[in-house]
């Protein structure tokens, strides 16, 4: 277990380095804020398709190991073609979409035979605290990497940003390599789990309709649907509509890796003590509200102008950065309290010779709903584009009324979390 806690380190690095800047770097080449904002479920959609040929892939070779270690190989080759394209200083969107879509494939294949290879590792009354541990440690990797990529990205000047890019990206190929090495320096005690089967689509909408652990993967599709009107818009939010510099996105991921890491410390115990059905509930009404708070982003930055004047560096006189990190910072601690317990939620409810394909089929139709909520925020957004402005941008007014109607979809979504997930056990 050991191993997989610096793995995860490694991981998190590439993600620090690497996935944390994909919507910037696409924004760095001209592609648009209509790409910036598709970046974040297009082509994770493509790879959660894509990876619907785990639970077959997995039976085939025999070993979830062995599928794990390829993908993540995959996952840092497909940063190449992105080094390739900084360095070159461009690539068109349908390249970047497949590429991304690639490195998503290799992450998302790589996290569905991971689950269940380390749920034979990791015993359930253990896995609370482990994974709370093995998380904090990521997410601290991560903060100290983000940072340290949006220092490197400051070195360079506006005119040869994307050789900061080119830089980083390069880092997180081999952050990856590294991770996937060591994922194949880590045992595997039950390649397979006895009657291991492949479920298909018709038998999971037959559960998802029928058993009460069913409803709550539903209810977690209905939220990231309602999640992702507005999640992948807040990059072109902050760097376009409020213009700051794409070095500060840094400090805005931060802001919420801090929350996470935080929250982190206490989360192990306290779900073992309350139950993660408890914790998932009051984290999905915390990230059900936090967006709703980018509407009062003017009035809050005019409250906090008298302390932004005090303080240094980046956030110095800028009261709508300190606004947004704070909001960041609850966001990361909802967030990690909705994560971590409706993945041991989904552990704990699915069979151990069925998991590899009902993690797969619930990370496609996570992906599938992520994706339709994209569409329909760049549906609202559509009636506000700047005019004769390219690429194209939209206006401060879009992001609020956006952010509106994204609320009040979350908000909906409380009802089957009241009706669906009321009904699993406590523990």
């Amino acid at each position: 277990m050991r191993r997989s806690v610096t793995d995860g380190c490694f991981w998190s690095a590439m993600m620090g380095f690497g996935d944390q800047f994909l919507p910037a770097f696409i924004l760095a080449l001209n592609l648009g804020e209509a790409a910036a904002g598709l970046i974040a479920t297009l082509p994770g959609f493509l790879g959660a398709l894509i990876s619907l040929a785990t639970p077959w892939a997995v039976e085939k070779l025999g070993s979830h190991k062995k599928w794990v270690v390829f993908c993540a190989f995959l996952q840092a080759a497909s940063f190449v073609p992105l080094v390739i394209a900084a360095l070159v200083g461009t690539m068109p969107a349908w390249a970047a979409f497949a590429v991304i879509g690639l490195y998503n494939f290799g992450g998302l294949a790589a996290g569905i035979g991971w689950s269940t290879w380390m749920s034979s590792i990791v015993p359930d009354q253990r896995r609370a605290a482990f994974f709370s541990f093995r998380n904090r440690m990521i997410w601290i990797v991560q903060l100290i990497t983000i940072f340290v990529a949006g220092w490197v990205l400051e070195q360079f000047p506006q005119s040869k940003a994307l050789l900061g890019f080119a830089l980083i990206l390069a880092i997180a190929c081999a952050a990856r390599t590294v991770s996937a090495a060591l994922l194949a320096r880590i045992s595997e005690p039950v390649p397979l789990p006895n009657g291991h089967r492949v479920v298909g689509f018709g038998e999971v909408i037959s559960h998802t309709s029928r058993q009460p652990e069913g409803k709550m993967i539903l209810y977690m599709l209905l939220v990231a649907l309602a999640t992702n009107v507005t999640l992948g818009f807040l990059p072109p939010f902050v760097l376009g509509a409020l213009g700051e510099p794409k070095q500060h996105w840094a400090l805005v991921m931060g802001a919420m890796m801090l929350g996470r890491i935080v929250i982190l410390f206490f989360l192990g115990n306290q779900i073992n003590r309350l139950g993660a059905k408890q914790v998932m509930m009051v984290g999905a009404v915390g990230i059900t509200l936090i967006h709703a708070a980018f509407l009062v982003t003017k009035p809050a930055a005019q409250v906090l102008a008298p302390v932004a004047a005090h303080l240094p560096g980046p956030l110095a006189g800028n009261p709508d950065l300190l606004f947004i990190m704070i909001v960041q910072v609850v966001a990361g601690v909802l967030y990690a309290m909705y994560d971590l317990s409706t993945w041991l939620l989904l552990l704990r409810h699915t069979r151990e010779e069925e998991r590899t394909s009902m993690i797969a089929l619930t990370w496609f139709g996570f992906w599938v709903f992520s994706f339709a909520g994209t569409l329909v925020g760049q549906f609202i957004l559509s009636f506000y584009i700047i005019p004769n402005q390219q690429p194209r941008s939209f206006t401060y007014d879009g992001y609020m009324v956006l952010f509106a109607i994204g609320t009040t979809l979350r908000l909906l979504t409380l009802i089957p979390m009241a009706f669906w997930v009321g009904r699993l056990p406590k523990h």
